[in-house]
């Protein structure tokens, strides 16, 4: 099967490259804060009962 080309002006090849940059980086972004919102679930919240503990002692 033959694969085919898809032959674009400059300005259109333009306004799809921006368009799957953009949807890229809110990809990127988005795995970044699931990341960022399981690590303070994992390590923030128990490391912080510690700390209140030592501080407080209840």
């Amino acid at each position: 099967m033959r694969k085919t080309e898809t032959v674009m002006t400059y300005d259109q090849w333009e306004y799809r490259f921006k368009k799957a940059l953009k949807k890229t980086i809110k990809q990127k972004l988005n795995t970044a804060l699931q990341y960022v919102a399981f690590f303070i679930l994992m390590v923030g919240f128990p490391l912080g009962m510690i700390a209140h503990w030592l501080l407080f002692g209840y």
